[in-house]
């Protein structure tokens, strides 16, 4: 079973929640309004959309704005957040929408480069130019790869949770193929420690992730280094690519 089948679960949210909920999900949401560009009414596919912590406020920021994950724990949470938000579960390989139905398509927090056919993750973006109308924008926040190698950490244990949960990732970097892997131990204050579910992605360089926008016939616009439209430096963890339907 592919790791993503079970890594977006309870244990996603209480790790990552506190990270990315609050404050950041609020000043990235209003990111993403400034580099679409769009005017109220606009349709929007937040794709991964997760907890629906960017959805959400681009739906009361008065958007059209459809949810789509394959996680049905992160999809109930986006439900629990926004019960008028409307969303789907469904593949990011083949999107249940109709060709030049949408304004723009959002895919934030590393939410590429899932599969290990090199093709399933290029059929992803030509799914994306498929959905949106000609002049459609894309905005896909991924991994910035030079920043990452800069910076690479074997291991990381991170300061205790409020509840006292200590964890550490331990990583995995596989140069040949692009891929990292990361596993989670999670050791709580009473208990013994357990993994969790590691994931891994197809890290792209910046220069491959260009092409595949083009042979899906996305024309790369600008690259920043974060959703408020900074500039890209080798300190960039994150890189924001924005593309327009051609």
């Amino acid at each position: 079973m592919a790791w993503f089948n079970s890594f977006f679960d309870e244990d996603y949210l209480r790790l990552f929640g506190p990270y990315v909920e609050g404050e950041r999900a609020a000043a990235e949401s209003a990111g993403v309004v400034r580099l679409l560009g769009l005017p109220p009414g606009a349709r929007i596919l937040d794709l991964c959309c997760g907890q629906a912590r960017h959805a959400a406020p681009l739906r009361a920021a008065g958007f059209e704005v459809v949810g789509l994950d394959l996680s049905a724990t992160l999809l109930a949470a986006a439900r629990s957040r926004d019960h008028r938000l409307p969303l789907l579960r469904a593949d990011m390989r083949a999107l249940p929408l109709a060709d030049c139905s949408l304004d723009a398509v959002v895919n934030l927090f590393n939410a590429f480069g899932y599969f290990d056919d090199e093709d399933d993750n290029a059929q992803v973006l030509r799914e994306v130019a498929r959905v949106l109308r000609p002049g459609g924008r894309f905005v896909q926040e991924v991994h910035h790869r030079d920043a990452l190698m800069r910076g690479w950490e074997q291991e990381t244990t991170h300061p205790p949770y409020a509840d006292g949960l200590v964890l550490r990732e331990t990583r995995n970097w596989d140069a040949l193929r692009g891929r990292h892997t990361v596993r989670y131990l999670l050791t709580p204050p009473n208990g013994p420690a357990r993994e969790g579910t590691p994931h891994t992605l197809r890290v792209y360089t910046l220069t491959e992730l260009a092409a595949l926008h083009d042979q899906a016939g996305l024309g790369l616009e600008d690259v920043h280094g974060d959703l408020s439209g900074g500039p890209l430096t080798i300190h960039s963890n994150l890189a924001t690519l924005v593309s327009v339907r051609r």
